[in-house]
């Protein structure tokens, strides 16, 4: 047999109890220390995600950035769209309005953590 149990951080004890059709019964304790995962993932500017300014006829640009966690990365947003990544790269194209546009990018983990950078490329 085997369940799944979610396991609050810190210490704790789970017992664990059988019993057979003849209602004998054996139990016991195992001690569970489970540290919280505290740290943000880690964010690294790639290809295109430094501010910049190009060319009036650009209206599209790639930006990517690698993302890296203690744990997992359970999720990325660049530019309020989810991306999915490979090897820790995770990279998008975005379109380019005149003027400023500041592309912001969000990676979480499992535990809630977050970190988040941006660029800003200007379209003359």
């Amino acid at each position: 047999y085997s369940t799944s149990l979610e396991v609050p951080a810190g210490q704790d004890k789970i017992r664990i109890e059988a019993e057979d059709s003849c209602g004998n019964r054996v139990s016991d304790e195992v001690a569970v220390d489970r540290t919280p995962d505290t740290r943000a993932p880690e964010l690294a500017a790639g290809v295109g995600a430094q501010d910049r300014e190009v060319e009036a006829g650009v209206e599209m640009t790639l930006v990517a950035w690698t993302v890296s966690d203690d744990q997992e990365v359970e999720s990325v947003v660049i530019a309020g769209m989810p991306v999915y990544g490979k090897n820790g790269l995770y990279a998008t194209y975005v379109p380019l309005e005149k003027g400023a546009n500041t592309i912001k990018i969000v990676a979480k983990d499992p535990s809630g953590n977050e970190a988040s950078d941006e660029v800003v490329i200007t379209r003359n």
